[in-house]
């Protein structure tokens, strides 16, 4: 995922371990690399 989405593997870690917090960019990145709006990816956030 992080190859195809163009992320720093570490970076991933750290959102996924809360060490980091995600940003509107990231979120953009994600939600294309996804295939889905930024307002699906937050759905039930």
């Amino acid at each position: 995922m992080a190859y195809q989405f163009g992320i720093d593997r570490g970076h991933i870690s750290e959102i996924e371990t809360g060490k980091k917090n995600v940003c509107l960019p990231m979120l953009e990145v994600l939600s294309e690399g996804f295939g889905i709006s930024v307002s699906e990816l937050m759905k039930g956030v």
